[in-house]
């Protein structure tokens, strides 16, 4: 079965909680590879240079003030 983006989409939060890819797979019922990628994925498509400059930016988007 493969994940589509909206549900992949979820992975953010738990990424900026710094969850590891394990407990990703395991809460989503995916495999650790298809998380890996998808952190991957989106690394990429951020601009960013690793997981924890990508859980910083999820983190102040989610909490920035108006």
């Amino acid at each position: 079965m493969r994940a589509g983006p909206n549900r992949l989409h979820t992975n953010t939060p738990r990424v900026a909680g710094g969850a590891s890819n394990a407990h990703i797979a395991a809460r989503m019922y995916l495999s650790d590879s298809t998380v890996r990628s998808s952190i991957s994925r989106m690394i990429r498509r951020l601009n960013v240079e690793n997981r924890v400059q990508l859980a910083k930016l999820i983190w102040d988007k989610v909490h920035r003030r108006p």
